[in-house]
């Protein structure tokens, strides 16, 4: 229904469920007496509509898109109600008190009610509730001692309610059988209540709060099967004895960043499945990392943290990962997530000899490594040696190889010097290397050589490798060449003779035809599509690199502070489509080639201070869809070029300071759909011939206050020139 007219009792006589949407349509007082009537759902209408409440036999109740300062008392009137949901309705603060004669609700939720504040303590004469909801109420306080009342309740969620601090300091009573406890988002929740009567809990979700310590009675209770303990980033410790929750399958721990430690014990949740983070420490109430010998069930992601205190690796080996068939992800730390840092004396073999025993299970998918102090790769990731560990020894053997790995990220391994004579990884798709000062040599072929040099038993070590990350790695050379099946190539403050190889390596690419050809007088063509270099030294002489990118699609350049111009050999890049250059300080002209790229769609030119202009040959560029303009201090007018580019769509201009005026010409780009113009306080007005623009879609104006005043809709004095654009924002 959604028309405005009375409803009379005839309509009622066997109707079973209502559904109201908008509009004002009333109800007569036969409706009370309605039998049939058991569902009525009531959505973005208006007040009036709550007369329906007089219906004595509803059984299920949804209001939602309502706004109302006053939950209706007609509510109490409906006493076989058994479901009420009140969803994304706001303005009433409360419950009225009445809602506890409601003796047959058995299911109640309120999502996204924001200014609701609290329970009335009536709700604890609502017996029979199973199940109460309350999701995203912004300003829920506080709940009732009376819930403790509730001997049915099954489902307690308060979630997402981040003005929540604490529940009733007791929570004793008879909620003898509540299976799910859930406070997940309450980030300012600190402490849990000090007893809590409930010996039936399966199910206890804490992620997202601002608890420091587990309370002991959470070890008493012997039904728990999960705990979620996601992002809780103050929590610093767990209960001595939760080793006792032998029904245990989920303590997820992911994101606990002060965790100092995992409690003695703790090995004996053997049913535990997912887990998420274990803390290696070496005090005497400190669990041991042996102490995951017989989690076999773990599956999922798993970091460990604090490698650096493990002192004997035989440990190590003895926690079994490689058994763990059902892990997916696995992250290997040396130092602490809480950032508690202590001094260590450094040797490097034993770090070597921990991270040989840690070998990972040949199922795996993610494995990332940080902080590693070891001299080389672990057994398990190199051609020649087998991973099993026992004293000290290693079995000369081919080692599994991982088949699932699709990504693999090494992080803050100072000295490591060599990547060579690496197994091969067939499935490994993202390859991270970052934060390595004494990384020489990366070998993309499993034996360390060139195709050419040893024709038997050459493999790639990546042959299905789409996209590469170096950073921080200022000594490191690709060997022979970068896999040719690499897509992305991120260069973050590395080697330039990554993108500007000296003689003696002159190729960074292969492809079949250097196995048939021994000349290397013409550069391979390659399928690179995307390629971004940040912080890199490299001046524009050089850049070898991009000769043999004949296929690249996307180029970004950023803070690359000794650019001064752009290198000829970006010309052989005749199907770019994204140019972005952005910070790149001593930058202070485009080069005239410019408008040789005529597969160009995207060109952004941001925080360049020296650059004035655009080259005469942009108007070349037809594909030309979006232009990005930021940071120009010294423009003083919009490139003349600019006005040729037909198949323009959004122009953006953007703390372009010294520019007074856009040219009349501007109504000539017949495509432009959206036009920005941030901080250019000089502008004093727009040229009329805006008016042409009878494509543009969006006009956006923003930190310019004179022309923002003069646009601003309906009361700007030229609102008039810019009225046929339909959506205008000043501000």
């Amino acid at each position: 229904m959604s028309s405005a007219e009375k409803v009379g009792k005839g309509l009622f006589d066997k109707v079973r469920a209502i559904y109201v949407y908008g509009g004002d349509t009333s109800f007569d007082k036969s409706i009370k007496s309605s039998f049939y009537i058991r569902s009525v759902i009531l959505q973005s209408t208006v007040v009036g509509q709550f007369s329906i409440l007089k219906s004595e036999y509803l059984g299920y109740l949804e209001i939602c898109h309502i706004s109302f300062t006053e939950f209706p008392e007609a509510i109490s009137g409906c006493w076989n109600l058994q479901a009420l949901h009140v969803m994304y309705c706001g303005g009433f603060m409360r419950l009225p008190e009445s809602i506890g004669k409601l003796r047959k609700l058995r299911n109640l939720e309120l999502l996204i009610c924001n200014d609701f504040e609290s329970l009335p303590q009536s709700i604890g004469d609502c017996r029979e509730l199973r199940s109460l909801q309350l999701y995203f109420c912004a300003n829920l306080r506080e709940m009732p001692n009376s819930i403790c009342k509730l001997e049915n309740l099954k489902v307690l969620h308060i979630a997402a309610s981040p003005a929540m601090q604490q529940l009733p300091s007791k929570m004793v009573g008879e909620l003898s059988n509540l299976q799910t406890l859930n406070l997940s988002g309450c980030s300012n929740l600190k402490d849990l209540p000090s007893t809590f009567a409930c010996c039936r809990l399966h199910n206890l979700v804490l992620s997202n709060t601002n608890i420091t310590v587990l309370p002991q009675w959470i070890t008493l209770i012997g039904t728990l099967e999960c705990i979620e303990l996601e992002y809780c980033t103050e929590l610093a410790e767990l209960p001595t004895d939760i080793g006792n929750l032998e029904r245990l399958e989920i303590l997820n721990l992911q994101g606990c960043w002060r965790l100092c430690g995992m409690p003695l014990g703790f090995g004996q949740l053997i049913r535990l499945r997912r887990l998420g983070l274990f803390v290696v420490r070496c005090g005497e109430n400190d669990a041991s990392i042996l102490e995951l010998e017989n989690l076999d069930m773990l599956c999922g992601h798993l970091e460990i943290t604090n490698l650096r205190y493990l002192r004997d690796p035989i440990y190590a080996e003895k926690a079994c990962l490689k058994k763990k068939k059902t892990l997916k992800c696995l992250k290997l730390t040396w130092w602490s997530s809480s950032g508690m840092e202590e001094e260590l004396v450094l040797d490097m073999e034993h770090d070597l000899d921990v991270l040989c025993a840690l070998e990972p299970p040949p199922e795996i998918t993610v494995l990332e490594i940080c902080g590693y102090r070891g001299p080389s790769l672990p057994c398990w990731m190199m051609k020649q040696c087998d991973s099993s560990y026992l004293d000290g020894s290693f079995n000369k053997t081919s080692p599994p190889r991982f088949n699932g790995l699709t990504q693999l990220m090494l992080e803050q391994l100072p000295n490591l010097k060599h990547m060579q004579v690496l197994v091969e990884f067939p499935s490994l798709k993202t390859f991270n290397l970052q934060g390595m000062p004494s990384l020489e040599e990366l070998w993309t072929t499993t034996s360390g050589l060139d195709i050419g040099e040893e024709e038997e038993g050459v493999r790639y070590c990546f042959p299905v490798l789409s996209a590469l990350f170096i950073g921080n790695c200022p000594k490191l050379n690709v060997k022979p060449y970068f896999p040719q099946s690499l897509e992305q190539l991120r260069l973050v403050k590395s080697n330039e003779h990554l993108i500007s190889p000296d003689g003696s390596s002159s190729r960074r690419f292969h492809t079949h035809a250097d196995e048939s050809s021994s000349s290397c007088g013409t550069l391979p063509e390659i399928h690179l599509k995307k390629l971004k270099l940040e912080e890199m030294t490299a001046s524009s002489t050089g850049w070898e690199l991009l000769l043999q990118l004949t296929k690249l699609e996307t180029l970004e350049i950023r803070l690359c502070d000794d650019l001064r111009e752009l290198p000829e050999s970006m010309r052989s890049l005749k199907f770019l489509q994204r140019l972005h250059i952005d910070a790149c300080s001593t930058l202070d002209v485009l080069p005239e080639w410019l408008g040789e790229l005529r597969s160009l769609r995207e060109l952004s030119i941001v925080r360049t201070p020296m650059i004035a202009s655009l080259p005469q040959s942009t108007k070349d560029l037809t594909s030309l869809v979006e232009l990005k303009v930021v940071g120009w201090v010294n423009l003083s007018q919009l490139p003349e070029a600019i006005q040729h580019l037909s198949s323009l769509q959004v122009l953006s201009l953007e703390g372009c300071g010294a520019l007074s005026m856009l040219p009349d010409w501007i109504g000539q780009l017949s495509a432009l759909q959206l036009l920005r113009i941030d901080r250019c306080t000089a502008l004093q007005s727009l040229p009329h011939s805006i008016k042409c623009l009878t494509d543009l879609r969006s006009l956006s104006i923003t930190g310019c206050p004179v022309l923002a005043q003069r646009y601003k809709k309906e009361v700007g004095d030229d609102w008039h020139h810019v009225s046929h654009i339909p959506h205008v924002m000043c501000y």
